[in-house]
């Protein structure tokens, strides 16, 4: 008996022994890939154990949750030290400062027009405004600049780049040309080329050459040094040249005045205030502005990627941009809206545009999603209103932005960090019961990137059993005027509809 406990004993001891050589093998194989694998936080390795064939997923983070985890937020166009006086780049600042002058001066001032709704996109998707040159020397913004290569629009996208990014082309549409929409589509573009190298001398070389030709440059120079491998000329020589343009442009730009340029101003006034409207596709132009009581010529401006002035007949809804300011009269007209008959070829069926959601499924949570669509959780939870992290499966969330405002605006109020409703009521001199009225809150709470009216509005969303009477009452109007005012042949409004008052 006393022989068969010793040996049960020395059994036990030398499992645990065996166990333990085991446990430190694999904690050491795990520090060796730890080790070789890049710095990117979002780096998951799969350990594969032959013993049980389950798949272990080990995540190297710094941080010890990144379920949560907002993007990163790049606030500065950092470059080298010094880059300021290379040769190439000095040689551009001369170029634009006498030959180009002319040129630099009609960019500068077309470029107005653009520059602030272009870096709020930017500001909105966590990147420096000052990406904005990229587009500056990219197409001098002319809305459908085409180059050989067949890149179109602000950004000049190629059409696979584009559609990778959630761009639409087709025969009726090219949003390469939308300057919203593209600018939205750069953001995450560059947010992945900055993740990828961690240089924005690097992150601009590969938004040029190609994402492949820049690395194929790193790996035979063995160097991440931008201005190392244009030395080398490991990368082409337009590359060569293309970070310099944009260092140039971007000094002389932000110093106009000390180089001799004229103030830059638009011919055109600036980006209005504009609102995202979905209508049934396809539908032309005409037909819209006819029904809506908008200019055509208004939708041609700031619908510039409708190729044929009609939208695409593969959709059948479309969200075309309208002025803030007609947006709650077009609204309240979108029941006179029908597709309209095409004769066309369709490679699939007509669908809705559901690109702009996302449908929560089981295991989503805000930062998982955030993560997928290359935004912040902030910008994500201001897009759908939400006031904390909690969502549920099936939810529809916006992941694209809807309006996009001036920061000059007088009439509505982007939340910032730190905001409360108290704050912005003693900072604009508005009582907050009214602040409360005019964005109809039932409480308090407000959040990050959420758009606030600052003034009473000129419409009334018409609710569940209200009337011509009641309504008229309700604002000392009388029905006949209502009427007038929004057209309406017959006293009979229904629920969401939106009346001129």
């Amino acid at each position: 008996m006393k022989k068969t406990i010793i040996l049960l004993l020395t059994i036990f001891i030398a499992s645990c022994s065996s166990n333990g050589v085991k446990n430190r093998k694999e904690t050491s194989r795990d520090d060796a890939i730890a080790n070789v694998i890049s710095k990117n936080e979002n780096t998951t390795v799969r350990v594969f154990s032959t013993k049980n064939r389950v798949v272990k997923k080990h995540n190297f983070s710094n941080k010890k949750n990144t379920k949560n985890r907002s993007v990163p937020v790049y606030s500065k166009l950092s470059f080298s030290r010094g880059s300021l006086q290379n040769k190439t780049v000095k040689s551009w600042i001369n170029y634009y400062t006498t030959r180009g002058r002319d040129r630099f001066q009609r960019v500068l001032n077309r470029g107005e027009e653009f520059r602030e709704v272009v870096q709020n996109i930017l500001l909105e998707n966590g990147l420096p405004e000052d990406l904005y040159y990229l587009a500056f020397v990219e197409s001098g913004f002319v809305v459908k600049a085409k180059s050989h290569a067949s890149a179109k629009g602000v950004w000049q996208f190629m059409k696979g780049t584009g559609k990778q990014y959630g761009l639409h082309v087709d025969n009726y549409l090219d949003e390469r040309n939308d300057p919203i929409r593209s600018t939205e589509a750069a953001s995450k573009y560059l947010r992945k080329l900055y993740s990828a190298y961690n240089s924005w001398e690097l992150a601009l070389s590969a938004y040029n050459a190609g994402e492949y030709r820049v690395l194929s440059a790193i790996m035979k120079g063995e160097s991440r040094d931008y201005w190392n491998l244009s030395t080398k000329k490991l990368i082409p020589k337009e590359t060569r040249n293309y970070v310099p343009k944009i260092i140039a442009s971007r000094h002389l730009a932000k110093n106009w005045r000390r180089y001799g340029f004229s103030k830059p101003k638009s011919e055109n006034a600036s980006y209005p205030d504009l609102e995202l409207l979905q209508v049934p596709s396809p539908i032309s132009l005409s037909t819209l502005a006819k029904k809506l009581g908008l200019s055509k010529r208004i939708l041609k401006k700031y619908n510039p990627h409708l190729k044929k002035d009609i939208t695409s007949p593969r959709f059948s809804t479309y969200e075309i941009w309208i002025p803030k300011k007609y947006f709650l009269m077009a609204k309240s007209s979108l029941h006179l809206l029908k597709p309209e008959r095409i004769r066309y070829v369709a490679s699939r069926s007509s669908r809705k545009d559901r690109r702009n959601y996302y449908i929560v499924k089981k295991g989503d949570s805000l930062g998982r999603i955030s993560n997928k669509f290359n935004m912040s959780i902030n910008h994500l939870k201001g897009l759908n209103r939400l006031s904390s992290n909690r969502i549920n499966i099936g939810q529809k969330l916006r992941v694209t932005q809807k309006s996009y405002y001036s920061t000059s605006s007088k009439n509505v109020y982007r939340v910032r960090p730190g905001d409360t409703l108290s704050k912005i009521s003693a900072k604009f001199n508005i009582r907050m019961s009214n602040l409360r009225k005019y964005n109809n809150l039932d409480d308090h709470k407000i959040f990050v990137g959420q758009y606030l009216n600052l003034k009473e509005t000129d419409y009334y969303k018409v609710k569940r059993g209200d009337s011509l009477a009641s309504i008229s009452k309700k604002y000392g109007k009388s029905i006949a005027e209502i009427k007038r005012k929004n057209k309406l042949r017959t006293s009979r409004i229904y629920p969401g509809q939106m009346l001129k008052i």
